[in-house]
């Protein structure tokens, strides 16, 4: 839309990531600004070097414009392709212990890949990490063997040399994290960002700016059935293979994944639901209408003056003035 409308926010940006150059241009002037205040009494980088500095301000710009969703399916391919190397990496660290590989426990390959857990409804909230929360590891990388050591290495070695790569995808990933909240939570932000696509859809169309079909159905629909019918198709085309990916890399990440499947499973109830009530009363006033009596028809004005020659012809002449009164007969 601001590129669109000209806004002066895509004129700084050069129509490139606008929201995001915006993001990260005004989280370092936050920065700047606690770095001057009180003479740098809250300057969070002031113990970084020059080049330490640029580095941060680098990583932290490039995490930023990574949120941007025209670059959804290039950070997913980043992530199978990350999925790989640790792969190929571990493989290789295994093949290079030769015999040693025997050291772990054979009964690790029927290891379920995630320590059981409950799974939780579409109102759940997955568990927060804490510090004595166990740290959930592939089953090749469980165990005191020297493979099982060998196997974590290898991927830690790989996410190290693709850090910046990985940042990106965690923090794309969290940016569309919604559906992993408690299942309430999830549906009252789902609605929040129809509401305000509703309000956008409003004014392109004030200013005949083109707007996208989907969001020209949001104006035609008060109970919020097609934005929870657009939440499904979100989760599932988008928000969950990502994170689907994401776990393979961070398999710490499984129980919001558990989550996120569950809370697909409660839009697609609730959607379902709505839909139903929608048919229901669309139906309503039909039925109510073929039980209704006919009303009566209302002469128009033009008929109205005829209605008494009408009625006259029905009944027939009017009855003499002697057989109307009989009182006057003598």
């Amino acid at each position: 839309y601001l590129i669109n409308a000209g806004d002066e926010t895509a004129l700084v940006y050069n129509d490139v990531s606008v929201l995001e150059n915006m993001h990260a241009a005004t989280m370092f002037r936050l920065l700047r600004s606690l770095a001057d205040d009180e003479g740098g009494k809250y300057d969070v980088l002031k113990a970084l070097t020059l080049k330490e500095r640029a580095d941060f301000r680098s990583m932290c710009i490039k995490t930023i414009l990574a949120t941007d969703m025209t670059k959804h399916f290039g950070q997913l391919d980043v992530l199978h392709s990350l999925h790989s190397k640790i792969v190929t990496a571990r493989n290789e660290a295994l093949d290079g212990l030769g015999g040693a590989a025997a050291s772990v426990d054979s009964s690790l390959a029927h290891t379920p890949p995630h320590s059981p857990s409950p799974t939780p409804g579409a109102g759940s909230s997955p568990p927060r990490q804490s510090a004595a929360a166990p740290v959930v590891v592939p089953p090749s990388e469980r165990g005191d063997g020297l493979a099982s050591q060998a196997a974590h290495e290898a991927r830690v070695a790989v996410l190290q040399s693709e850090k910046q790569q990985l940042l990106e995808c965690v923090l794309h990933c969290a940016d569309i994290a919604n559906p992993a909240l408690p299942f309430e939570p999830a549906k009252y932000w789902a609605i929040k960002v129809v509401d305000e696509f509703k309000v956008q859809t409003r004014m392109e169309q004030a200013k005949g700016l083109p707007t996208p079909p989907a969001m020209l159905k949001t104006l035609e629909d008060e109970t919020n059935c097609t934005a929870i019918g657009m939440q499904v198709q979100f989760i599932s085309y988008f928000v969950m293979p990502v994170w689907e990916a994401l776990e393979k890399i961070l398999p710490e990440l499984h129980e919001y994944n558990t989550s996120i499947a569950a809370n697909l499973q409660g839009f697609k109830d609730l959607h379902e639901q709505m839909l139903k009530e929608k048919e229901a009363s669309a139906a309503a006033p039909t039925a109510t209408a073929a039980e209704s009596p006919a009303p009566h028809a209302v002469p128009s004005p033009a008929t109205a003056s005829l209605a008494p020659a009408a009625a006259a012809a029905a009944v027939g002449p009017a009855p003499t003035t002697h057989e109307a009164s009989p009182a006057t007969d003598d």
